[in-house]
């Protein structure tokens, strides 16, 4: 049953305007935001039979409107003031003081999870492919005075053309410049080096050292750059980049790759967890490429192609939330 409430007085309507000329800011919101949540609480009913008996009475119309406006006004000025409150805050926010610093502002999140790879498309036109596990961020708005993208991971770019505006990636303490151009770029957290390979185009690239001490380096197409954050060095050769790109046709290659890179390769290519029960396997390295297979084949050809023992436990059988290899001595 419905409580009955009711009808305060016209001086209590206008005690109640006067006090809430005095609130602050915030203490309007906070009383706006009871307001909303106590609407369901309303009497409809009670108000209705209220003002109908005031027709009844014969009462004059304008008193009716009269009553009606400031009950009106009692509830609608708390949401016009949280509307204007907050139109004013979000007017009054700081302008962004350099690249990195836009990023705390509105920032558009792409993750694309292990065990996938996916494409996506920025509002400049710009395709971007994603390899597993890696996350992309841009702000809002991606315009032609702003088109800087955050990266973690690998991803490779074919961006496009805007006159007099530069596209810029950023990763920890790495950035690149470019114009309009195909490059593949890697620089995921947990490995110690980050890779940058140049198909077209032309490529400015700012690693930040210690004491800002920059390293920079221009890259041309065929080049391939890669960059020990350990050591803090770099390496630049113009080779050919098919293996380096490989990936976005669905080619895992492995060109003389440690065992630890295999292992994190499969974890993201996979989503699987990889033991290596014994450290002396560390050494070993391989070379080989596969092209779609499932897990279970790529752990059965390692094993074959190696004198290690490389196990499969799917996740239902462990009872885990992923799948397992384990690399092991025969």
């Amino acid at each position: 049953m419905k409580k009955k409430n009711s009808i305060p007085t016209n001086q209590k309507y206008e005690r109640s305007v006067q006090e809430h000329s005095k609130l602050s800011d915030e203490d309007k919101l906070i009383k706006a935001h009871l307001l909303y949540l106590q609407k369901d609480e309303i009497d409809t009913d009670g108000a209705y039979s209220f003002v109908k008996k005031q027709i009844q009475k014969g009462r004059k119309v304008f008193r009716l409107y009269e009553q009606f406006s400031r009950v009106a006004a009692i509830l609608i000025l708390p949401l016009l003031l949280v509307t204007v409150w907050s139109i004013s805050k979000i007017s009054n926010r700081p302008e962004p003081l350099n690249a990195k610093q836009q990023f705390v502002q509105s920032v558009q999140e792409v993750v694309c999870p292990v065990g996938t790879r996916s494409k996506v498309q920025l509002p400049d036109g710009s395709n971007v492919w994603l390899n597993a596990g890696t996350t992309l961020k841009y702000n809002l708005p991606f315009s032609s005075a702003n088109r800087n993208i955050e990266l973690h991971g690998e991803a490779f770019l074919d961006v496009a053309k805007v006159a007099n505006s530069e596209f810029k990636v950023y990763s920890n303490n790495v950035e690149v410049v470019v114009r309009g151009t195909q490059f593949n770029f890697r620089s995921y957290n947990r490995d110690d080096r980050v890779e940058v390979c140049l198909v077209e185009g032309s490529i400015d690239l700012n690693i930040g050292g210690e004491n800002k001490n920059i390293k920079r380096a221009k890259l041309k197409p065929g080049d391939h750059l890669s960059y020990s954050k350990e050591k803090k060095s770099t390496e630049l050769i113009n080779e050919n980049l098919s293996k380096f790109i490989a990936w976005r046709k669905g080619l895992l290659v492995f060109d003389d790759a440690p065992l630890l890179e295999v292992a994190r390769e499969l974890e993201r290519w996979y989503g699987v967890e990889v033991e290596i029960t014994d450290e002396n396997l560390l050494a070993y390295r391989y070379t080989t490429t596969f092209e779609n297979e499932s897990i279970q084949q790529v752990v059965d050809l390692l094993e074959l192609s190696s004198s290690m023992k490389v196990e499969y436990l799917p996740k239902s059988e462990i009872d885990s939330a992923k799948s397992k290899v384990i690399f092991k001595k025969r």
